[in-house]
């Protein structure tokens, strides 16, 4: 994360972090949990800081939602990705022991997965099997046994695996850039098939 560092109380403990982080389009608003350093907090966002807009679309990123970032110091936008909360004065965080989905799910990686949670094709706290049409596990598997533990984009999109009814969900991996190398290495983002 870039940009601007800032500082807030949260559970009670005051940390200094880039405004991004708490507030950016890759940060924990995004992500659900993020973790202050290598060796830091799990900080988990909540709830109540309303929704994304877009900081290079004037219609959504108004002089309104620009007001209430400069009242809280910020006014440096790297390293948000395009991407900001509308309220972030609202947004409420926690300190968490661990990577932390939806309804304070931990996450498990290689199978925890989220799904779109206002329409999913998958119900939240399903379990099931993943089949890779592509890509395999660490194991060296082409299949996972999942639980849906978090909340997601979950977007259809045709572009996946050339099909109309593609959906996309997210597969928990872990945390950190190995965990993103192993991704990378097992084959990146991948067609399946779900059964449960």
């Amino acid at each position: 994360m870039e940009g601007i560092t800032i500082s807030r109380e949260i559970t009670g403990t005051m940390y200094t972090v880039h405004a991004s982080f708490l507030y950016g389009g890759h940060g924990v608003a995004m992500q659900g949990t993020g973790r202050t350093g290598p060796f830091g907090d799990y900080i988990h966002y909540v709830y109540d800081g309303g929704n994304w807009v877009h900081i290079n679309n004037p219609y959504e990123f108004t002089d309104a939602v620009k007001e209430r970032y400069s009242q809280l110091g910020i006014t440096d936008f790297t390293g948000f990705e395009n991407l900001a909360l509308a309220h972030p004065e609202q947004a409420n965080y926690e300190v968490v022991q661990h990577i932390t989905g939806a309804r304070s799910r931990v996450m498990e990686p290689w199978r925890s997965i989220a799904v779109r949670c206002d329409d999913p094709l998958v119900p939240f706290d399903t379990t099931g099997v993943l089949y890779f049409k592509n890509g395999y596990t660490p194991d060296n598997t082409t299949s996972m046994i999942f639980s849906v533990d978090d909340c997601g984009w979950g977007r259809q999109d045709n572009s996946c695996c050339g099909g109309s009814e593609d959906y996309w969900i997210d597969i928990y991996i872990g945390e950190g850039k190995a965990a993103y190398q192993e991704w990378i290495n097992t084959g990146d983002n991948r067609c399946l098939d779900i059964s449960y």
